[in-house]
């Protein structure tokens, strides 16, 4: 099980890569590609239980929030939200 999770996080990393790579040539967003092999994961070939990532769903959205508002953070130009908010 351990084998499978940890395959299982290296072909989703690889298809973030994959998916900013296409992105930036073609503009479909990367977040489409995940979201669909997501899909293709549960409903479509039911390779996963959502029984059994019950426990650390909690875990897994804090984790992806906390890093979308730090990723948002980062590429955030403070002079240009000063700008617009004093015009």
């Amino acid at each position: 099980m351990v084998v499978v999770a940890f395959t299982l996080t290296g072909v989703i990393i690889t298809l973030g890569f994959v998916g900013n790579y296409l992105f930036k040539r073609t503009g479909i967003p990367d977040n489409l590609i995940l979201i669909l092999f997501g899909f293709l994961l549960g409903p479509v070939f039911k390779a996963i239980d959502p029984s059994s990532l019950a426990i650390i769903v909690p875990y897994l959205s804090a984790l992806s929030l906390l890093i979308i508002l730090f990723d948002g953070g980062m590429s955030l130009k403070l002079y240009k939200v000063r700008a617009r908010l004093y015009t």
